[in-house]
């Protein structure tokens, strides 16, 4: 499944402006890794990689997941970390070494032409960047050719728009300020139900996917704290929009509407009261799978569900708090 059909997509242009937009934030893009850390932590975890192992870390960014897997399999196995944006690995492999993991690999490539051999790696980590891929059916196909048999994958992807307010609430902001782009982008929600993300897996030759839970809790001071890891997080997105160079009073003006719904009043999948600003929960679906002998993978999904929330607008007088909580389901039978 993809929405990168619209008339005019162009996808070299798109990977392109998605390639100088992280380049351009890489180092707040890794300031920004607490926020994330429980999602990481919850990621490592399903993949469970072992020491001696070879681990794949695909759309790795600034390594958040590379150098936390290393330390896990190092010193007999290794990590090799993948993105397009170079800057990005470039990052990572500067705090590897001020962290003591000098032996971390990097390699720039496009993940739906992944430049390695069929059989390389032991495991897989994709932490929210499939849904970036204008292929991500092609990524996946990949993912299933690079990793040997009896290797597993994990993967997180946002859930529905209207559960993750971190994202949405930005989003809305823009949409009220600037005109819609010429040609839409890929939503970073496409791949935010089961089915969704299920089909893909099962295109590109996984099975047995389980679903499990995760919770996370994000706190911003103030809207311009907000908008800001807003901004660290969107890369191209805000490339294309003209974003990233910033425009006057844009925190505090994209905090001019409600973040969250007015007090009183539930907003989409979210419930409760109370004092101060707290956004509902931006949902993550966490999924992990492992390979088969015949080379049927198996993949493990995990899904968030809504949380409760505290309604009242975001302003820069006001404390923000995002908070997401999961609910699992998952299947057994091998594919």
């Amino acid at each position: 499944m993809t929405d990168n059909t619209s008339a005019g997509f162009d996808a070299r242009r798109f990977k392109a402006l998605e390639r100088t937009g992280f380049n351009r934030i890489a180092a707040r893009y890794a300031d920004g890794a607490p926020l994330r850390a429980s999602l990481q932590t919850a990621l490592l975890d399903a993949a469970a990689p072992a020491p001696g192992e070879h681990i794949l870390d695909l759309a790795a960014g600034p390594g958040l997941l590379a150098r936390d897997a290393a330390r896990r399999v190092l010193p007999d196995g290794w990590v090799l970390a993948s993105d397009i944006a170079e800057s990005m690995l470039a990052e990572g492999q500067r705090r590897a070494e001020q962290e003591g993991l000098p032996d971390l690999l990097a390699a720039a490539c496009d993940a739906e032409h992944l430049a390695f051999a069929d059989g390389s790696f032991d495991a897989a980590l994709l932490g929210l960047g499939l849904f970036i891929f204008p292929d991500p059916g092609k990524a996946l196909a990949e993912l299933h050719r690079v990793i040997r048999p009896g290797g597993r994958i994990a993967l997180s992807v946002w859930s529905p728009r209207e559960e993750v307010p971190l994202i949405a609430r930005a989003q809305d902001c823009i949409a009220r300020l600037l005109p819609a782009p010429k040609v839409p982008r890929p939503s970073v929600f496409r791949l935010g139900t089961a089915e969704a993300l299920g089909a893909l897996l099962q295109a590109a030759g996984f099975s047995r996917i389980h679903l499990e839970p995760h919770a996370f809790t994000c706190h911003f001071a103030c809207a311009e704290d907000y908008w800001q890891a807003f901004l660290d997080l969107a890369g191209g997105a805000c490339l294309c929009r003209g974003l990233l160079a910033g425009f006057p009073g844009s925190g505090r003006r994209c905090s001019g509407g409600p973040v969250a719904p007015p007090r009183g009043h539930p907003g989409p999948a979210a419930r409760g009261g109370g004092h101060g600003t707290r956004a509902p929960p931006g949902r993550r679906r966490l999924c992990r799978g492992r390979q088969r002998a015949d080379r049927h993978r198996t993949a493990r999904l995990n899904q968030a569900s809504p949380a409760d929330s505290a309604a009242a607008p975001l302003t820069t007088a006001n404390r923000a708090r995002v908070r997401s909580r999961a609910l699992a389901w998952s299947t057994t039978g091998a594919g």
